[in-house]
C-alpha cells in the first residue's frame, strides 16, 4: 500500500496485482463453469500456490525478493501438482478456498485502492477498482459456497474395523460411507 512507481518494489506490486488478479480470475472461472474446469482448477492451483509462495517465502526471510520468487515459483508447480494428480473433489475443495483467499485479498487490495483514488479526486479510476473489487467479493462467495460443496461431497465417514455389534440403523440412509468387506452388521 502506498509504494509509487518509481520506488524499487513496485515490480513486486504490479506482480502482485496479477497474481491476484489470476488466481480470482481462475477461481471465478472455476466456479461458474463446467467447461474446462481442469484448466481453470490448474491456473488456480499454479496461481495461488505461487501467491502462497512469495508471501511466505518473503515473511519468512524478512521480506527477500529472490526467496519470495523461489517460493513463488516452487508453491507454484506444487500448486500444479496437487491440481493435476489430487482426486477432482479434493483439489475443487482445496483450490476453490485457496482462490476464495485469493478473491478477498484482490478485493481488498482494489477497494482500498480505489477508495484513496477517490478521496484524491480520479473518480473514474476509483470506481472503476471499486467495481473490480465488488466483483472479486462475488467471486469469493461463489467460490466458497464451490468449496462447501465440494467438502460436502467429499466427505465420508468409514467404518473399516468398527465394532457396531450393539448399533441400531433404523429409517437411516447410509450415503457417503466406507464399509469394506471387514463390516459386517449384525441383526
Amino acid at each position: 500500500m502506498g509504494t509509487l512507481a518509481d520506488n524499487p518494489a513496485w515490480p513486486y506490486v504490479i506482480t502482485l496485482y496479477g497474481v491476484l488478479g489470476l488466481a480470482t480470475g481462475s477461481a471465478g472461472w472455476q466456479s461458474l463453469s463446467e467447461r474446462r474446469r481442469g484448466l481453470a482448477l490448474l491456473l488456480t492451483g499454479v496461481s495461488t500456490g505461487a501467491l502462497m509462495g512469495f508471501f511466505y517465502g518473503g515473511r519468512l526471510t524478512d521480506d527477500n525478493p529472490q526467496v519470495a520468487i523461489a517460493g513463488a515459483m516452487l508453491l507454484g508447480m506444487l500448486g500444479l501438482i496437487a491440481a493435476w494428480k489430487a482426486p477432482p473433489a479434493l483439489s475443487r475443495t482445496l483450490l476453490g478456498t485457496l482462490g476464495a483467499i485469493a478473491a478477498y485479498g484482490f478485493a481488498f487490495l482494489l477497494w482500498t485502492d480505489g477508495s484513496s483514488l477517490v478521496t484524491t479526486g480520479s473518480w473514474v479510476l476509483g470506481l472503476i477498482r471499486m467495481a473490480l473489487a465488488l466483483v472479486a467479493i462475488g467471486i469469493t462467495v461463489r467460490s466458497l459456497r464451490a468449496s462447501w460443496a465440494g467438502l460436502k461431497t467429499y466427505g465420508t465417514t468409514s467404518f473399516r474395523e468398527t465394532d457396531l455389534t450393539a448399533c441400531r440403523f433404523i429409517d437411516t440412509a447410509l450415503t457417503h460411507c466406507d464399509m469394506d468387506e471387514s463390516f459386517t452388521l449384525l441383526e
